[in-house]
């Protein structure tokens, strides 16, 4: 669906209610803040009629995990109207199917499919999470008017919690309201892979569903009755192989403080000494700090990991890099709803605020690096109410200090398993950039995904797999999700199930 930047396009969207989802809601309101189109009518279409069954899993899960303002349940009311003869409609309803290619007109028909199929996005989610999915895979086609075959405008991978596909499906419809007002009216598109799919049933139905999801939250209950699973760090002498071995276990021991939680480790080399970096969480604090180790080049450590930056709310993902021959620092500072950049004063463990590099933005782990003449980041921005896991943004600047361009085809990876920055960017052995990203489909941090940058410039992006640490490949391993070398060490982290210490009655 190209639009003319001459004048403002005119649409039509089409959505279920009264009562309306709530991200429909957010949808319109995306299109309507969009200066290239103009929102000439909006359309409300019956809802399905949910059955007793999904009416008490829904609410049930949305109790359980604290969904709150559900993304899929009703929200605001939307107003419907006619304004004018639109050129095209995009048909975010769910209760009713979108015309078929020739029927609407003159205008084309811009809808979403799950997984190949059309259909509610609950439903989509609700058959992931009865057939053991990771993921499900949503696409914004695009039907001419006139017919022929669809064209993909934008696609996403959202994860799917096993143990709830409401918050599955919470997460995603946040991300497709975003998705929606950002990608009506791309000229880019690309033909659909495949027709569409009639969408299968889940397995034996909504009773089996429920029966699935209770017995799965009773495992959940009682493992984490019986179990810890903290985060802890690993180190070694580094490999030519940054994945492999890793079942080995370290070979660098670092004294490391008992009960502490230790994540995030990032190597930093300075003034001939390797420094380690880790988000540590003492014993019984609100969150998290950042702490320093130091290393000799026999990889003996010089103490425990002692504080250096700290601050009312958690910080974690403590990116150290030089420049200009100072040090900086960006810590993870989500809830603070801003990154920022830091300098050391006193290296490593004095540290002052230079610069906010992005402002009020749910935004983690954003990593830079100078490439070409520019620096880069990458960071996981999330769209109001959806998941830091699932999109990743590249961001350039002249000085990281900034100011930062975004990209134009922001995100620019869409994709649960790999979307989250993992680590600093490497190079292998043959020169190649590769983006370390987490796999986060079915939980936070399963997996880290090496990623080789193929194109990377101020208007294009692309990227592909080349290797994967999943936990089948470090010793007892739960997830692993950020990973980390110099010249002599690197490192990983790493979530294992630990027992819980039972107290001992005396008699």
């Amino acid at each position: 669906m190209a639009l003319s930047p001459a004048s403002p396009q005119a649409v039509a969207v089409v959505l279920d209610g009264p009562p309306t989802p709530a991200w429909q809601g957010r949808a319109v309101a995306a299109l309507g803040a969009r200066e290239d189109l103009d929102v000439v009518a909006v359309r409300l279409v019956a809802p399905a009629h949910a059955g007793r069954l999904l009416r008490t899993r829904v609410a049930l899960e949305r109790r359980l995990f604290g969904v709150g303002a559900d993304a899929t349940a009703p929200g605001p009311g939307v107003t419907p109207f006619e304004g004018g003869e639109p050129a095209a409609v995009v048909w975010l309803a769910e209760g009713a199917p979108p015309p078929a290619p020739g029927e609407a007109g003159t205008a084309s028909v811009l809808r979403l499919r799950h997984a190949g199929a059309a259909g509610p996005l609950g439903a989509a989610f609700a058959r992931a999470v009865a057939r053991g999915d990771r993921t499900v895979e949503t696409e914004l086609l695009c039907d001419a008017a006139g017919g022929g075959a669809p064209t993909v405008v934008a696609r996403t991978r959202s994860g799917v919690r096993p143990f709830s596909a409401v918050l599955s499906a919470h997460f995603a419809a946040n991300k497709l309201a975003a998705l929606v007002g950002r990608a009506a009216g791309r000229d880019e598109a690309e033909p659909a892979a495949a027709p569409d799919v009639a969408p299968p049933p889940a397995p034996a139905g909504e009773p089996a569903l429920l029966a699935l999801t209770l017995a799965r939250w009773a495992r959940i209950t009682a493992n984490r009755a019986r179990h810890r699973r903290p985060w802890e760090v690993e180190v070694r002498r580094r490999r030519a192989d940054p994945v492999a071995g890793w079942r080995e276990g370290s070979d660098v021991q670092v004294p490391w403080l008992p009960g502490h939680v230790y994540a995030d480790p990032f190597l930093f080399e300075h003034e001939g000494r390797h420094h380690l970096f880790v988000e540590d969480v003492p014993p019984g604090a609100p969150h998290g700090v950042i702490s320093h180790v130091a290393l000799d080049g026999a990889g003996v450590a010089d103490g425990p990991p002692r504080p250096v930056l700290e601050a009312p709310h958690h910080l974690s993902y403590p990116y150290v890099f030089a420049h200009d021959g100072d040090v900086f620092l960006i810590p993870e500072t989500l809830a603070a709803r801003r990154v920022e950049l830091h300098r050391a004063v006193r290296f490593p463990d004095r540290w002052e605020r230079v610069a906010i590099l992005l402002d009020d933005v749910d935004a983690v782990d954003a990593t830079v690096f100078a490439h070409e003449g520019r620096w880069w980041m990458f960071v996981a921005i999330a769209a109001p109410g959806a998941s830091t896991l699932d999109e990743l943004h590249l961001l350039h600047a002249p000085d990281p200090r900034g100011p930062w361009t975004p990209h134009p085809a922001n995100p620019v990876v869409s994709d649960a398993t790999c979307a989250r920055p993992a680590g600093a960017v490497l190079r292998d052995e043959g020169g190649r950039l590769l983006r370390p990203g987490q796999d986060g489909a079915r939980r936070y941090g399963e997996a880290i995904s090496l990623r080789a940058i193929d194109v990377l410039t101020p208007q294009a992006y692309a990227e592909h797999e080349v290797a994967r640490l999943g936990p089948g490949d470090v010793r007892d391993a739960l997830a692993t999700h950020t990973i980390t070398r110099d010249s002599a060490f690197e490192a990983i982290d790493v979530r294992r199930r630990r027992p819980r210490r039972r107290r001992r009655l005396d008699t």
